[in-house]
């Protein structure tokens, strides 16, 4: 749609019309310079006397440097693209094109196995199940990669009354090399005959000019040809089934189809229907539970050639208790930084030097590790990341800089004011609960933490049944599956202790907080007992908070549009293990607290007893359906969605129901939650805001 390349070599008649000899000239001059050409002789000639020849004759060639290329590149196809054109032919030409890669790129030796095995020869796929069946008088693939990233073809005569049956037939033997991959003799034969016909243009001195030089000005490697020879005798079939997944999707197709005159009914929409029928992008996603306890999630997905991993416990804040209030935040970050064999120098070197990321992390309900690599190291990254996880060593050396780099951060977040505001607000909202106390703990608890306290808390909740591991990326289940079950066998296989959360209830009344800070701002915070991640409350929750939030919300409108007495307002919906909170923030000018609490009382009661528009309410879902989904593009995002859903006990699967659940919240809905959680007789008012 953008590339040059969507243009005609040959040019379109409108354009040639108006060409003069001046504009020939000019491109001539431009582009015809000895720093953009190649010039490759083969043949019966002795080389120093052709040498001396082309620097006579090329000698005077003058010329600067060409100009600098700036093609716009093709943005990724977002769908399946389909034409149907009719004119005066006697039959249908049929073609289907998948956007590829460019010469240079890894996958060109696979991609052009994959094309030997589907259509080139009387014993490829696509002559055997559909030219010898009848349904095409001709057909043949051809993977093109040029300068820029190419084109995968395949082509085809035939009768305009069979289209249809064959487009399906040929969609079929594509996604069968999808799902099912290729054989071993099917790999070997194609290896022989792209090899072949290499060899064969080596036959020609034209043939081996053409290939050399092309290689010069595409490649830039004149001996490209033993990289690429190599490169092919590499190629597996896991390869081939790999590349067929990434490139040969229903979202990256175009298909044309020149048709008689006299023949219709073939519309662009019924083929697109034939394509989405049989091509199925989903990818292959399972569950497996392992002998020990341990949840294994696993999801291919070859768009991209990387993997990442994600493996999570029940435990981070829940897990604690007070007097060891932040050692889940520093186990995660102690997690990385050593193992019986390796110091954290040799693991960052490591994994850095396969272009990887390792990190713990630790939040409200969980902790656990994540890893992203390049999928052509994932067995390297695989033996460092479960080193990690299974040997931690908690050095103390390690320890003390974590130590100090927390209580740092304990210190630096007194001047993060909504963050305060926001604390201040749950140490009463959640008073016995867990949640009440800071992720990062408190000065007094992690100056206690010593190594014996991290061993403790690991051992606790590191067990098979309080584990989920999630793997998401350029991989196939089989072998993801195969190669952690023996990586996380020694993991024991009980139940960590029971956590024994006490149940939340609002308060009996208003409870008002305050603390000083001399600071130009006042801020607000108003905190109401919500649904909990289980509860079917929380879908309804979630469209309420957004009709709140954000430019376009009530709150934005009414406080900061109309009345002007925000510098920021916002709402948070926080589904948690056993309860949640709904929670409205404000930042204000110190004069305006006292009418900024009011305004907001006020907006909440319209919420409570007024309209709930219908609009408002499809905007909220719209936009909380876009973000989720946007949210989930890259592997790391999946894998994390899905070990988060299925250990807090949603399904791992829950990405499926979300958008649905969320489209079918009502108006009534929304009314029922805001009556039932934003009680405005009993709630926790937080005010952070300087002396008077």
């Amino acid at each position: 749609t953008t590339h040059p390349y969507r243009r005609p070599v040959i040019g379109y008649e409108r354009t040639l019309r108006s060409l003069t000899r001046e504009k020939v000239i000019d491109f001539y001059r431009k582009w015809y310079v000895p720093a953009n050409m190649a010039i490759v002789v083969v043949g019966d000639v002795a080389k120093e006397e052709a040498l001396r020849s082309i620097r006579e004759r090329f000698g005077p060639f003058q010329g600067g440097l060409p100009p600098e290329r700036r093609r716009e590149p093709e943005p990724p196809q977002r769908g399946v693209r389909v034409k149907v054109i009719t004119h005066d032919v006697k039959e249908a030409k049929l073609e289907l094109a998948f956007h590829i890669t460019d010469l240079t790129h890894p996958d060109v030796y696979a991609l052009d196995i994959l094309a030997a095995i589907l259509g080139e020869g009387r014993a490829s796929r696509l002559f055997r199940g559909v030219k010898d069946e009848g349904l095409v008088r001709s057909i043949g693939t051809y993977s093109m990669t040029p300068l820029d990233p190419g084109l995968f073809f395949i082509s085809a005569d035939l009768d305009a009354k069979g289209v249809e049956v064959a487009l399906r037939r040929i969609l079929e033997e594509i996604e069968r090399v999808r799902t099912e991959g290729v054989t071993e003799e099917e790999l070997e034969r194609a290896r022989i005959n792209v090899e072949a016909d290499f060899v064969y243009e080596r036959e020609t001195f034209q043939g081996r000019a053409r290939k050399w030089g092309y290689f010069e000005m595409i490649a830039g490697d004149v001996g490209f040809e033993e990289t690429y020879l190599a490169g092919i005798r590499k190629v597996t079939p896991e390869d081939v089934m790999r590349v067929a997944r990434r490139y040969l999707r229903a979202d990256n197709l175009s298909i044309a189809l020149l048709m008689p005159e006299r023949e219709d009914g073939l519309t662009e929409e019924r083929l697109k229907g034939v394509v989405l029928a049989t091509l199925r992008d989903e990818e292959p996603l399972r569950k497996v539970v392992l002998d020990n306890g341990i949840t294994l999630i696993a999801k291919e997905n070859h768009a991209n050639p990387t993997v990442s991993i994600y493996t999570v416990f029940i435990g981070g804040l829940i897990g604690e208790e007070k007097g060891e209030n932040g050692v889940s935040n520093i186990l995660a970050r102690m997690i990385t930084r050593g193992t019986g064999d390796l110091t954290s120098q040799e693991i960052a070197e490591r994994i850095e030097s396969i272009g990887g990321r390792v990190t713990g992390f630790s939040g409200r309900n969980t902790f656990g590790l994540e890893g992203r690599f390049l999928s052509r190291f994932f067995d390297e990254g695989l033996a460092i990341y479960t080193d990690l996880l299974l040997n931690p060593s908690f050095p103390e050396e390690e320890l003390k800089k974590v130590k100090r780099d927390v209580l740092e951060e304990i210190e630096a977040e007194e001047d993060n004011l909504l963050r305060t505001t926001i604390r201040l607000m749950d140490s009463r909202l959640y008073r016995g609960h867990p949640y009440a106390m800071n992720p990062l703990g408190s000065r007094e608890s992690v100056e206690r933490i010593g190594r014996d306290d991290l061993i403790r808390y690991y051992r606790r909740y590191v067990r098979g049944e309080n584990m989920v591991v999630a793997v998401v990326g350029d991989v196939f289940i089989d072998e993801v599956v195969e190669k952690l079950t023996g990586a996380l066998s020694t993991i024991p296989a009980d139940r960590p202790p029971s956590l024994n959360l006490p149940p939340v209830s609002p308060p009996e009344g208003i409870v008002k907080v305050e603390k000083v800070r001399e600071r130009e701002q006042a801020h607000i915070a108003f905190g109401f007992i919500a649904p909990s991640l289980k509860d079917p409350d929380r879908y309804p929750m979630e469209v309420l908070t957004e009709m709140l939030s954000g430019m376009g919300g009530r709150l934005f409108i009414e406080l900061r549009d109309k009345k002007g007495l925000a510098y920021v307002v916002a709402t948070f919906f926080r589904p948690g293990y056993n309860t949640g909170s709904f929670v409205v923030y404000m930042a204000t000018s110190p004069e305006n607290l006292n009418v900024s609490i009011e305004g907001i009382r006020e907006e909440l009661k319209r919420l409570v007893i007024g309209e709930i528009r219908e609009e408002e309410v499809e905007k909220a879902k719209r936009s909380l359906i876009g973000r989720y989904e946007i949210g989930l593009q890259s592997n790391s995002a999946q894998a994390s969605d899905m070990a988060l859903n299925e250990i807090l006990g949603l399904g791992f699967d829950a990405f499926r129901s979300y958008p649905e659940r969320i489209r079918s919240v009502t108006p009534e809905e929304v009314r029922r939650v805001a009556e039932r959680y934003i009680n405005l007789e009993r709630y926790v008012l937080s005010i952070l805001r300087p002396s008077r």
